[in-house]
This record gives C-alpha cells, structure tokens and sequence, in this order.
C-alpha cells in the first residue's frame, strides 16, 4: 500500500471521529438545556426583582465591554470570557424564572376572558381592576423577557468576538507555548467536548440542518438541484473539457516556442481556478441563498467559498508546474521521476487544505473554546507537516538516484534544488514545535509555506509568461520573419529588442516587488482584492492618501499622456508640413513658431496629466516653494536661460539661419534656437552650443539681418613712383568683371594712405550676402594680381635695414688641448 493511501486513511479516519464528537454534542445538548430549565422554574421572582437583576447584569455587560481592547493580553481575554460565560447564564438563570411568571399572568388572563366588547353590558369593578393589573403585571413581564432575550443574544455574540480575538493573538503570539501534541490533554477536546462547545456546534449543524432542508423543500428544490447539478458537471468533467479547450486554442493560435509552453502552464492553472471557482459560486447560490437574515452562517459561507478557490489554485499551480502527463511542457527544471512522485501531492494538500480551512472556519464562526480552537491548529499542522514530509523524503530519494554526487547541474536546477532543503527545514521545525507545544508557530510554519508557494509558483508563471510575449511581439528569433510590433509600428530592430529588453525588466522587478509584498503582507486566507488593498497601500502609504490617487486616475493619467503626445506629434507635423509651408514666413520663424508651439504644448500635456491624476493644485504649493527655494539658489542659471530662449523666440533678434558673432572668435549660422541654449554652425562645420541668457545681456553681432549686403575691401601699398589713376582704373575694372559684385552701392577706390614705404589705395564693393565675402574676395585677389602683372605694376615692397662689417676679423688663437677656435674681441663697423 502506497504512503498516500494511508495518509487518506488516517485523515478518513480522523473525520470519522470529528464527525461522531459532532454527533453526540448535538445530541447531548437538549439535554442539558432541559436540566437547566427544569433547575430554574424551582426560582420564585417578581417583576421588581427582575428588573433589579436585569439592571445589573446590563451594567455588567457594559463594564466587560469596556475592559475588551486590541491591546488586551490573552489572559485578560481569559477571564473576559469566564465572566461572559457566567453573565450568560446568570441571564438564562433570570431568563427561566421569569419564563414560569410570564405563562402564569398568562393563564390568569385567560380564566378572565377577553373584556366587554363594545355595547355590552359593563363587568364588574373588580374584574375590570383586576385585568388591568394582569394586563400590566404582563406587559412588563413581556419586556423583559424580551430584554433578556437581547442581552443574551449581545452576550452570544460578545462571547464569540472574545473567542476570536483570543484565537488572532495566539495566532500573533508564535513563541508562547501552549500544550504538546503528546499530552493527552491535547487531544481531550476531540474525545470530551465541554458542554458549551457541544451546545454551540448543535446550534450550528440545526441552522445548517435547516437551510439545507429549506432548500430542498417546497418549490426551491427545482433550482436547487439544476445548480448542485450544474456545479458538479463543471468541477468534475467541466475542468477537463476547460482545460483542453484552453490547451487546444494555444496549440493552434500560438507559435511554437517558448510562449506557447508558457500559456499552456497558465491555462492549466486557470481552468482549476476557473472551474473550481464558478462551482463554488453555484454551490453557494444553490444553499446560501436561504441565509440571509443570519449574518454568520453567510460569511461561514463566502469564506468556505473563498478557501475553495485558494485551494484550487494551489492544484492548479502544482499541476502545471509539474505536468507529469505532458513532460514537453513543464517550466521548471524537474527531472521526470521526480515530477511523477510529487503528482499527487498538489492535490492532496489543496483537499487537506480545504478540509482543515472549513474546520477551521467552523470553529470561527460556532466561537468554541480555546482549547478546541488550540486542538484543531495542532491536528493541522500535524497532518500537513508528515504530508510535506513524506513529499520531501521522496523527492530526494529520487534525486540522489537521479544525480550521484560529482555531476554537475544547470543553473536553474541549482534554483530548484534549493526549495527540498528549504522545505526540509521547514517542516523539522513545525513538527519540532508540535512536540514542544508551540502549537501557534507550527501552524504559522506550515501555511506559510504553502502561501510561500501560491505567491513564487504564481509570480514564476506571470513572469515566465510576460518575458515570452514581450520576445515573441518583439524578437521571435533568428529563423522566424520579421516582428510583428515592427511590421506594425515601423520602428528599427534594435530599438524594439532594446525596448523589448527594459520592458521585460520593468515587468520583472514590478513582479518581484509584488511577490515579496505578498510574502510580507498577505497569508492563505487572504482574497485578491485584499492582497491588492494591501499593496496599494505599502506602496502608497499615507502620501497617497493625502492626494487621493486612486489605480483609475492611474491609468487616466497615463492615458492623457499617451494621447497628448500623440495630438503634439500631429499637430507638429501639420505645422511642419501643410500649414507653415503656405505662408510668407521664412524658415527661422518657422522653426521658431513651431518649437514655441511644442514647448506650450508640453505643459498642456503635464498640466492634464496632473488634472486627470486628481491632485488638487493647492497641494502643490509645498513643490512650487521647494522649487521657489531651488531656483533662488541652484536653478538660477537655468531659469535665466529658460527666460531667454523665450525671449529669444518671440522678439527673434536673432533667427535660424542667421549669421551671428559674438564675443571671442565665434562667427557662425544659427542651426537652432531651443529653450535653454542656441545651436551655432561655424565654418569648419563644428558647433557651439552658447546659453540664450548670453545672446540676450550680451553684444552680439548679426552679420546678416534685415537682408545686409556684404562690403568687400581690398587694401593694397604700391610703390612712390606708381601711377595711381593707372591702379584706380585696374581696381574698378577688376570689380566690375566679378559677377558677384552688385551695381549698387557702385565700387569705389579710396587713397587712404601716404608715406616713405608707399602708397595705400582702398578698393571697396558689396555682395549680395555676407556669406559672399569670403569667395568673391579670393576670386578678386587672383584676378586684381594678374592685371597687376600685366601692366607692369608691382606692389610695394616692404624696406629692411642691413647691416654690414667691412673691417677684416682678427684671427683667434686655438687652444692647444681641443684645437678650437676661441672668439675674438667684437669691432664696431
């Protein structure tokens, strides 16, 4: 026989002996109500006294109320409980003398008879007094009967939240010990119930008992059986057939690779998910429905409910991940027999799971006592600490047979052979904590562990799945054509694989971040609405809250971001190229009035972005004084230019295109004019980038605005003896032959200069454009130095004063160890 098999026999049995303890405390507790009932009619009590009493046990319950805190230790809650307990059935003590009271002013108003009815003759006095005493003596007795009826309905339900804060603090409180598994008080619980427990869970089982037969009874049982029908063709054959559905539409809609095996893990987890999931939810409609007025049994029932699907997708993970029917498409790096020893075990701890959940959830909802909340966490622990046992000792059996000491592994088998010993661990330590009595950090041990593998096996398949979609959309591979996101889009390769690449980054470290708040901030009984409330708020915290962003305004957010964008991009290129084009303006003022356009638009965007973000502008004041304190110190030089480049493309001193000088040996044609800092194109194509505050406070030079023609000057020294009308007539003819000279204003020759070296004549003629100067004067030079030479004239040559020794140089003596010639005595000329 199989170790499985007897695990299920043992659990069998165990249920077998819960259930047969139910029986006999559902059965045992008329019983005792009856003695008591029978112990209390011997009280004798007057409506003064009840009143007394009733008083009283109000103000007690009041006070008891008072002492119960969050910050209450356990013993506080202790004898809390003893004195709820005592209260309540000093209650049903005054409740039962006051029972015997009520049904004797009853009779006595019976033997009277019902008064004179209208028009009849009169009663006698005495019978009409004594009516009206009973009627009286009645009335007061009937409301508080029914006063005590609400204080013991208050008492119930202050005795359950007592009860179940005490079992939250055992819960919190790991390291108290409370009674080992192996005494056999432990285990008294299951096979001695008290009293009350057996009177609480009779209570249980009769208003289950009778929304059961309320739903099979009368014209509900229709509806009822086509839901529990429907409920179990969707759990049994439904999750097959849902399966094999989602299985054939990745087959035939993916591509072969790595999504395709991906999404085939991902739809055997959701079709258990699924299927489980929506068969809880009829089951629920199918007997739930009759709960309504009772709020217990109906949160008894959502919880149940809930539990229900956490176990199914701890199946559903454990089934994909392990995939022992279709080895081809398991993730993980498990070897086969391994994979097919761990089968089974998926399942069997999401039903033990399920089990000991609804037990325990009993146990919450029924408000039994400690002890048996204390025996029920042991019993938990026990069975699901020996179950993961044995799934571990036989997985490293396997795996020592599989891989002898010396072989090497893969890197993602060295990851997957870390969670044995860690598993390992952790179960030592639950089952080491059951037999030293820490019953609370047993159970804390073993479902957190199995929430440990909800959240890595969960966020391994997202992550697995969201990394494959992102290379097939983006990069399919080598041998496959060419990505469908570029045939789309248009954009080069290698953009798309580098935003492929930060894409699957942000989805991983975002997964991560996800994955530990789960770890840190959630356990088994939480619901995906409270694990997403919970990390909202871990990472919002309360700044969030003071803004009211809500995920909504999120996405609202980002999305006038995206459209913005897009209607800028738009209406840019409409400037660009429909309308600017058609008008009288040149291409400086184009580019300025579209960079102008760009910059509004910018702000337009972010202003919306925050608008839709929700954030209400006088909480912004705190940013704007922040960057009223950083622009005084820090962002003055940035403002500055900020300032500037505004200016700079409104007034447009200076446009693109312009040929600008400034301070140092900086000439040049302006490229662009942004907000910050202007772009100029020297002549040796580099470029400098100058600060617009520079162009605004300093002198700059605009060689070519308002359309300036270029001055052409060519000054040259020729000789005394040189006939200046003949060089006047060479200059003005060489001028007039250039065809880059304008008529206008006409060439002239200036005599600027007279002396002993020469004379200085000044030839000047203006170009249509500055940018001509530097050519037309080149091509003047040639021409002007080749008539020059034609007609005989030379230019002026510049006068050198020589100096010359005619005296002879006076031998100097040698000297007789080198044979060098010393320098003789200097003579003047």
């Amino acid at each position: 026989m199989s170790l499985h098999r007897r695990c299920l026999r043992l659990l069998a049995l165990l249920f077998c002996g819960l259930l047969l303890g139910s029986t006999a405390m559902a059965q045992t507790a008329p019983a005792t109500a009856a003695s008591t009932q029978a112990g209390a009619r011997e009280t004798e009590i007057t409506p003064a006294s009840a009143a007394t009493r009733l008083a009283q046990q109000q103000a007690r319950l009041d006070a008891i109320r008072q002492r119960i805190t969050p910050q209450s230790s356990d013993s506080d809650l202790g004898d809390l409980y003893t004195q709820t307990s005592q209260l309540n059935d000093d209650a049903g003590d005054l409740l039962a003398a006051l029972t015997p009271l009520q049904n004797q002013l009853r009779s006595a108003l019976e033997v009277l008879g019902p008064a004179p009815a209208k028009g009849a003759p009169a009663e006698a006095p005495e019978l009409a007094k004594r009516r009206a005493d009973l009627n009286r003596r009645k009335a007061t007795v009937d409301t508080q009967v029914a006063q005590v009826q609400d204080l013991r309905h208050s008492l119930s339900t202050l005795s359950r939240q007592i009860t179940n804060q005490r079992r939250r603090v055992l819960r919190s409180e790991l390291a108290r010990p409370t009674i080992s598994v192996l005494d056999p008080d432990f285990w008294s619980p299951a096979l001695h119930p008290g009293a009350q427990d057996r009177q609480r869970l009779g209570d249980f089982a009769h208003a289950w008992g009778q929304a059961l037969t309320q739903a099979w009874s009368g014209p509900r049982w229709p509806l009822t059986s086509l839901l529990v029908l429907a409920a179990i063709l969707i759990w049994l054959p439904g999750l097959r057939w849902l399966e094999a559905q989602l299985s054939r539409l990745c087959i035939q809609r993916l591509p072969v690779g790595r999504l395709r095996r991906s999404a085939l893990a991902m739809a055997v987890a959701l079709s258990s998910v699924l299927a489980v999931g929506l068969a809880a939810e009829l089951l629920y409609l199918a007997f739930a429905r009759q709960l309504a007025t009772d709020d217990g049994l109906t949160d008894f029932a959502r919880t149940v409910r809930g539990t229900a699907i956490a176990c199914a997708l701890v199946a559903g993970l454990g089934r994909a991940l392990l995939s022992v029917h279709r080895p081809s498409w398991r993730l993980p790096a498990i070897p086969d027999p391994v994979a097919n020893v761990l089968g089974i075990y998926p399942t069997l701890i999401a039903v033990l799971a399920m089990a000991f959940g609804t037990l325990e959830q009993i146990n919450s909802a029924v408000g039994t006592s400690l002890p048996v909340t204390i025996f029920g966490n042991g019993l938990v622990s026990l069975i699901l600490s020996v179950t993961l046992l044995t799934a571990v000792i036989r997985a490293r059996r396997i795996r020592r047979q599989l891989n002898p000491p010396g072989e090497s592994s893969t890197t993602e088998q060295d990851r997957v052979h870390l969670l044995p010993p860690l598993l390992y661990l952790v179960v030592i330590i639950s089952l080491g904590a059951l037999l030293l009595g820490y019953i609370s950090l047993a159970r804390f041990m073993v479902y957190e562990m199995i929430w440990f593998f909800i959240v890595i096996a969960t966020g391994y398949l997202l992550d697995r799945l969201a990394t494959d979609i992102c290379q097939t959309l983006i990069n399919p591979g080598p041998d496959a054509e060419r990505p469908w996101l570029s045939r789309l889009t248009g954009l080069p390769d290698d953009w798309l694989d580098a935003s492929g690449t930060v894409l699957t980054a942000i989805i991983h470290v975002t997964l991560v971040m996800l994955c530990l708040l789960a770890l840190f901030g959630g356990h088994f009984d939480n619901d995906p609405a409270t694990l997403f409330r919970g990390a909202m708020s871990a990472l919002g915290g309360d700044a969030l809250k003071q803004f009211r962003i809500m995920p909504m305004q999120v996405l609202d957010s980002l999305l006038a971001l995206i459209l913005g964008g897009y209607l800028l991009r738009t209406l840019r290129h409409w400037l660009e190229g429909s309308l600017l084009p058609k008008t009288r303006l040149d291409t400086g003022m184009q580019a300025s009035l579209v960079m102008l356009v760009t910059n509004i638009g910018y702000v337009v965007i972010a202003l919306a972005a925050l608008n839709a973000l929700g954030i209400e502008w006088e909480r912004l004041a705190w940013i704007v004084s922040a960057l009223s304190v950083g622009i005084g110190f820090g962002l003055q030089e940035i403002v500055k230019n900020f300032i500037s480049g505004l200016i700079l493309l409104t007034e447009r001193p200076i446009r693109v295109g312009d040929m600008i000088s400034i301070a140092g040996p900086v000439q040049g044609d302006v490229q662009r004019i942004n907000v910050r800092a202007t772009e100029i194109l020297l002549s040796d194509k580099s470029t400098v980038i100058v600060p617009n505050s520079q162009l605004i406070s300093g002198n700059v030079r605009n060689i070519t605005m308002g359309h300036a023609q270029g001055l052409v000057t060519i000054a040259m020294t020729f000789p005394l003896d040189t006939d200046p009308a003949a060089v006047k007539a060479i200059l003005l003819d060489c001028f007039a032959r250039e065809t880059t000279i304008v008529a206008q204003p006409a060439t002239s020759v200036s005599f600027t200069d007279l002396n002993a070296s020469g004379m200085t004549l000044s030839v000047t003629g203006y170009v249509a454009s500055p940018r001509q100067i530097s050519a037309s004067k080149s091509a003047l030079l040639f021409e002007i130095l080749r008539c020059l030479r034609e007609h005989g004239i030379a230019l002026s040559s510049p006068q050198s004063l020589v100096i010359q020794n005619n005296s002879p140089a006076t031998p100097e003596p040698a000297r007789a160890d080198t044979g060098a010639v010393l320098p003789g005595p200097a003579t003047d000329p």
